[in-house]
């Protein structure tokens, strides 16, 4: 009765939530400046001058749509940004002379009427002044200066928005506009300051202060659906009068919210924790999220967290589960309230199935998987455990960047099988078959496909059983206690039961191997308290001489274990840890290994391969796979530099410069370049595209990867949320 009562109470306090569930609607985009510069301009144009756009007053046409082109490089003729124009400069009037901003909200929606109104307070008597305003649009160059002409109310070119300011205050309006509904999204800054009269926008002739306020427009939709969440948006802001801090919805799917919602622990019953907190949210989210019944649809899966507490759920459809899909809601608890600070996700909105009941059986999918992957007879399909019914949809793998074509959403009914792939070196491997057709929906080995202890060496050769069963085709070279030498013959005495009575001969590369194997556990013991990968002191199996072709090395799991798989040359500390980390992060966060999932995999190994390295001895660099027959053989001397992407293969370093390709995963070792240059800029600093970053250091650095992967559940997290996630800059 308690519990109940407590539910019950919270879903009256959450009705009230409800109207806070969208304080946020912002959308932001982190693209290349030339790209971003036309198409901020073209959403201002459509918005200020397009056909639903609605003029304050009566005879004013609009902008001018001549005027919103990209500004050439400042000039004496352009507006020069504020920053540059009066960097450094100080006032040299009397402290009292100053600019404000007054009566702007932080964020405004489709239907508001719009009005930028500048409060002066100025204290000469001797001279006049002029009152500069401008508004500055995410990705411009130069700010568009309001002219104080109706008719003509932006330019580029540096003009006052109002001259002959005499002593004394007052407060002038110098834009007003009714903003159309529905309208794009779009973030600025608006900027305000007092120069002497009839003089230019110089640093010498300031008489105030720079007033600065950011101003976002909230994106609507015309879709039904869609426009029904920007409502909600519209009417929890209106509604709590709280601040929009950021939120971004992208195909009808809650992507990122940042709220910081608070509940009383005195408004609440006696002893309601976070969980009862974030299963009485759970029924106010139907209308935001598209997911009908989500307290029935969304489905924990992992709590992370004290203080702090990240819930994760998977997406389910009549107890189905949802492949790819996750949500995510973090709650924050302190002595006397909780706060809801963010809700994040990726799913399918609007699920609808029209029948649920499979004609193939399990029998027919691993038919299909057997014929699919060459496999002779079901007697040779190494299954890993029954066939299950999930729901696939490729939408929930696609990436996001700018330039990548939109994938709808298309769920289907189908059988998982889960085996021991052949073609993958018998890796563990997902394949999903449609539950009517018969058609294989998609098909993903769980390796992480570059560079991953018993140790042995391959000998050359390749395993479909992840080298299990097949003593006579490898040979053990050391274990926990050392080499592996049992015989009177030997140099030493360790009995490896693996291998046997022998005595073995290690070569170099096999001493080293040993020599990081033992090094890795201590990393991972002292640094993090971490015993083994996974946290439970798993063995950590290391092949060397393995047979790929071309060269390679990979992490790979293989169901019960998890091997770690090199070439001949290929093992030198910054790979063993980069396949470490992959093993790490693959036992705790669950990636999809392609497209943008596989590439944030690709890079938090590679992160962990440089903190490794950096952490054993004096070669700490950036460089990933120097050294290493791949490295030594390309044309940078190793296989990525994470400080300066572009220099090998030209990966990308920005994610305007995005790949999509179909080819490695959906390019999974080249877009890993993007978070390769936020992490190093993160970790030693720099400025990169007129952002300046202060580093942190390593120490530091590797907590928030740690942390954050041990509070990522997953599948197909992107970069955007990725880095949110890891607080990166935000200019990268």
């Amino acid at each position: 009765m308690a519990k109940t009562a407590c539910h019950l109470y919270v879903l009256r306090v959450l009705s009230f939530f409800c109207l806070c569930l969208f304080i946020v609607a912002s959308a932001e985009a982190a693209r290349d400046a030339a790209s971003v510069e036309t198409e901020t301009l073209e959403r201002f144009s459509r918005i200020f001058n397009g056909p639903d756009s609605h003029p304050a007053r009566g005879d004013s046409p609009g902008i001018d749509v001549s005027k919103l082109r990209p500004a050439p490089k400042p000039s004496a003729e352009y507006g020069v940004p504020f920053s540059k124009a009066l960097s450094g400069a100080s006032p040299v009037a009397a402290a009292s002379s100053a600019v404000a901003f007054t009566g702007l909200k932080t964020a405004y929606f489709g239907g508001d009427m719009f009005v930028v109104k500048v409060n002066v307070s100025f204290d000469s008597s001797k001279e006049t002044a002029d009152l500069y305003a401008a508004a500055w649009l995410d990705g411009q160059s130069a700010p568009l200066f309001f002219t104080g002409n109706d008719l003509s109310p932006l330019d580029w070119a540096a003009v006052p928005a109002r001259t002959g300011i005499s002593q004394g205050s007052g407060s002038y309006e110098v834009f007003t506009f009714k903003l159309p509904n529905p309208m794009g999204p779009l973030k600025f800054t608006l900027l305000a300051a007092l120069l002497k009269g009839g003089q230019p926008l110089t640093g010498e002739n300031l008489l105030s202060n720079v007033a600065s306020a950011e101003v976002k427009f909230i994106g609507g939709s015309s879709d039904t659906s869609e426009k029904g969440q920007t409502d909600v948006f519209r009417y929890l802001a209106l509604g709590l009068g709280q601040q929009i801090l950021r939120g971004t919805v992208h195909q009808g799917v809650l992507r990122r919210m940042d709220l910081g919602f608070s509940l009383k622990r005195s408004d609440l019953p006696s002893g309601f924790t976070s969980d009862d907190v974030v299963l009485g949210l759970l029924p106010a989210t139907q209308g935001l999220l598209r997911i009908t019944e989500p307290k029935k649809s969304l489905r924990i899966i992992k709590r992370a967290g004290t203080a702090s507490k990240k819930y994760h759920f998977e997406q389910t459809y009549k107890d189905i589960p949802v492949y790819g899909s996750w949500f995510k809601m973090s709650v924050k608890e302190s002595g006397d309230s909780f706060s809801l600070d963010s809700l994040s996700g990726r799913y399918v909105p609007d699920l609808q199935l029209t029948d649920t009941s499979a004609a193939l059986d399990g029998k027919d999918a691993l038919l299909a998987v057997a014929e699919a992957n060459g496999i002779a007879s079901l007697s040779e399909l190494e299954v890993v455990i029954p066939p299950k019914l999930w729901i696939f949809d490729a939408a929930l793998l696609a990436p996001e960047c700018p330039n990548c074509p939109e994938v709808s959403y298309d769920p289907r009914l189908g059988w998982r099988v889960v085996f021991f792939s052949p073609k993958e070196h018998g890796a563990v491997a997902d394949a999903f078959v449609d539950a009517f057709t018969g058609e294989i929906l998609f098909q993903q080995a769980r390796t992480d496909g570059e560079l991953q202890l018993n140790l042995f060496t391959a000998e050359g050769n390749t395993s479909s059983t992840c080298f299990a069963w097949q003593a006579t085709r490898r040979e053990q070279w050391y274990d926990e206690e050392g080499e592996c030498d049992y015989s009177r013959h030997c140099r030493k005495f360790n009995y490896c039961p693996l291998e046997g009575y022998a005595c073995v001969n290690p070569d170099t590369e096999g001493v080293d191997a040993d020599f990081l194997s033992r090094r890795i556990y201590d990393f991972y013991l002292s640094v993090f308290g971490r015993r083994s990968y996974d946290g439970d002191d798993s063995y950590i199996w290391t092949y060397l001489d393995v047979g790929f072709s071309p060269d390679n090395a990979s992490s790979t799991d293989c169901g019960a274990w998890t091997i770690h798989q090199f070439s001949s040359g290929m093992c030198t500390p910054d790979a063993y840890g980069h396949e470490f980390g992959h093993s790490f992060h693959d036992s705790e966060t669950n990636f999809v290994y392609s497209n943008e999932s596989g590439a944030v995999a690709e890079h938090v190994a590679d992160m962990f391969g440089h903190f490794f390295e950096c952490w054993t001895g004096p070669d700490c660099n950036w460089q990933m796979g120097e050294g290493s027959v791949l490295g030594l053989a390309s044309t940078c001397g190793s296989l990525r530099d994470m400080a300066d992407p572009p220099r090998c293969d030209s990966d990308p370093d920005h994610y305007s410069a995005y790949v999509n390709t179909t080819s490695d995963e959906g390019g999974v070792h080249t877009n890993c370049g993007i978070l390769n240059k936020a992490g190093f800029l993160m970790t030693d600093g720099g400025t990169f595209r007129t952002v300046i970053v202060t580093g942190i250091g390593e120490e530091k650095s590797r907590a928030v990867y740690y942390k954050t992967s041990l509070m990522s559940s997953t599948e197909t997290r992107g970069s955007g949320i990725f880095r949110t996630a890891y607080r990166m800059p935000a200019g990268i």
